[in-house]
């Protein structure tokens, strides 16, 4: 992980994307924390061009107690106008060649990547020194949904401060 991270170091723009399963709440979750606190750092926003993706489901829309916790979250910017990635459609596959990292919520969906991108994908709870696993809550009540959102939330901030270790954000 770090190595990928490494290697991202004085590119003018950084093009991330984070893979799951249906593209509908774990790496929409991750998209959306990761653009809200990159806000943040008001010398690195132009700096990150941020995705999501499916590797495993075709749909149509996000799920709604996805875009309910973000919008409790305060992140309105974008959700309306959101729609999931399929990127095993050859009209999508461009996102997977043009990411410098892919960072993924499970180990199998870095498995169902084509290999050739492979080397250029780690997991998301690579940064914790204790690595919990991120369940998929589709077709849950609320409950999973938020503690999935509450994994992924410090994730996040643990992969900014990597790009600030690193001083690619500054």
């Amino acid at each position: 992980m770090e190595n990928i991270i490494k290697e991202l170091k004085g590119k003018s723009t950084i093009k991330l994307l984070f893979i799951c399963s249906g593209n509908i709440i774990r790496s929409v979750m991750a998209q959306f924390l990761f653009k809200k606190y990159i806000e943040s750092e008001i010398d690195s926003v132009d700096k990150f061009e941020i995705n999501s993706g499916a590797v495993l489901f075709k749909n149509d829309a996000i799920d709604e107690k996805t875009k309910k916790i973000l919008l409790n979250e305060g992140i309105k910017k974008g959700l309306d106008e959101f729609k999931p990635t399929y990127l095993k459609s050859k009209e999508n596959m461009h996102y997977l060649e043009e990411a410098d990292a892919i960072i993924a919520m499970e180990a199998s969906h870095i498995r169902m990547i084509p290999k050739k991108f492979r080397s250029k994908a780690f997991l998301l709870t690579d940064l914790s020194k204790t690595p919990k696993k991120l369940p998929d809550p589709f077709g849950a009540d609320i409950k999973p949904y938020i503690e999935s959102f509450q994994k992924i939330k410090p994730l996040i901030i643990q992969l900014i401060d990597v790009f600030k270790k690193y001083d690619i954000i500054t």
